[in-house]
């Protein structure tokens, strides 16, 4: 059976911010060692706009996993060098707001994302999310580290109204993300997900979900071309003209079918993808377009 093809699509928007803070990244697509050695990896990460050094955290996050994913040992399972790369750029960062003054007022978000041998491996910290898109419908499959969740929870237990935890003023905080002191909450999927041709994996930040509801996520996902998936995703959530937008970040991996079935535009989207892995921080050509009217 032939393996099948991964193609990448993304965009990005500053929204009605002063400056990106989002960044995210690719492994190299034309790399073919490297797809079979260790699959095609996607990066996000949203800097946190109330701390400093938002978008310098978020580079570092990606930068750090796109570099340091290829080097990983064959025999390195992709769970673990994700989570030990998480681990070197939580340490990195907090290099960083030290050195800056900025010790414990410095943080990023991460979503990451590998398929390999048809198999998505994923790792999240924060409100960055990721879904699954099979068959036509849209699973969250990252848990966020807010204390939103937190208090949905103790409403679930009994613990607390309902009413109460819909109105607490720290719903929207974040409990983990890297730059924290201890970082001991990282989810994860448990075991590896075997995806199938037409799968689409979703990693986004918090300015796009806010905006799109999951039906609206999947009737963009299950276009054929997953750049014009992510294009149409980012324009879809725009138009809503939410006040005060934030940064959105669109990132999408394809299952498509074997290289003899696909088409001369789709592979040109893949190969774009590549050619921007490091849009957001400066080392590629930049998917932009400036606040709207």
């Amino acid at each position: 059976m032939t393996e099948p093809v991964i193609l990448a699509g993304n965009a990005q928007h500053r929204g009605d911010r002063a400056q990106q803070q989002d960044s995210f990244g690719f492994s190299n697509p034309d790399d073919p060692e490297l797809r079979n050695r260790c699959g095609s990896l996607a990066v996000i990460a949203d800097g946190m706009g109330g701390h400093a050094l938002g978008r310098e955290t978020s580079q570092i996050a990606v930068k750090t996993l796109v570099d340091g994913y290829p080097r990983k040992a064959p025999d390195e399972p992709v769970f673990t060098a994700l989570r030990r790369l998480t681990g070197e750029a939580n340490t990195a960062i907090r290099d960083l707001a030290a050195q800056e003054g900025q010790l414990d007022n410095a943080g990023t978000t991460l979503a990451a994302a590998v398929i390999h041998q048809q198999h998505l491996h994923w790792l999240s910290v924060g409100d960055s999310r990721i879904y699954l898109c099979h068959a036509g419908q849209v699973t969250q499959l990252s848990v966020d580290h807010t204390y939103a969740h937190d208090l949905d929870c103790e409403v679930a237990a009994g613990l607390i109204d309902a009413a109460d935890a819909a109105e607490h003023p720290e719903r929207e905080a974040l409990t983990s993300y890297l730059g924290i002191p201890e970082l001991d909450r990282v989810d994860c999927g448990l075991h590896p997900a075997l995806l199938q041709i037409g799968d689409r994996v979703l990693l986004c930040s918090d300015g796009l979900y806010r905006n799109l509801n999951e039906v609206e996520l999947a009737a963009e996902l299950v276009r054929p071309d997953p750049q014009a998936a992510a294009e149409a995703l980012l324009e879809r959530a725009l138009a809503r003209r939410r006040p005060y937008q934030d940064n959105l970040t669109v990132v999408i991996l394809a299952v498509t079918e074997a290289p003899a079935a696909v088409g001369p535009d789709r592979r040109r989207a893949g190969i774009f993808a590549g050619a921007v892995l490091l849009a957001s921080i400066g080392l590629a050509a930049r998917w932009w377009f400036g606040p709207w009217p």
